[in-house]
């Protein structure tokens, strides 16, 4: 018989790139893939989140990357509100597409230093593609 090293309801398996993961899958529950390895103290602390039903905070890749007050920062946000998420797969692709566009050029400023001044030249810079422009003023 084989002996089982891991907890109740764990199970190893490997991923299409060939790395060994383990998944806590239990009857009535959500499957959940753990982050860390087991034996580690934070395998546990996700271990009995799972047997207790807690749900583990949602991982946001980059967001220690993000500095506070900037474009990123703000975009970051409104990639997760309800006025971003609500419209259709389209609209999002489209307002995704004109944000990062916007991102690229001054995502690493602080939006407190806006002015009026800045909004006029970027409406400026914008010109030659007038529906750009336009939606961009709402």
């Amino acid at each position: 018989m084989k002996r089982r090293w891991l907890p109740k309801w764990v199970s190893g398996f490997r991923d299409r790139h060939g790395k060994v993961r383990y998944r806590f899958r239990r009857k009535g529950q959500q499957q959940y893939l753990f982050k860390h390895a087991p034996g580690t103290e934070e395998f546990r602390a996700e271990y009995q989140a799972c047997l207790s039903g807690v749900e583990a905070p949602a991982n946001r890749p980059g967001a220690d990357r993000l500095k506070a007050g900037t474009f990123d920062e703000l975009i970051a946000r409104y990639y997760r509100s309800p006025d971003f998420l609500d419209p259709g797969a389209r609209t999002q692709q489209v307002y995704r597409n004109a944000l990062e566009r916007w991102r690229a050029k001054y995502g690493t400023a602080r939006v407190a230093d806006l002015e009026t001044r800045h909004v006029s030249t970027m409406m400026a810079e914008m010109l030659p593609h007038r529906t750009s422009a336009s939606g961009s003023v709402r």
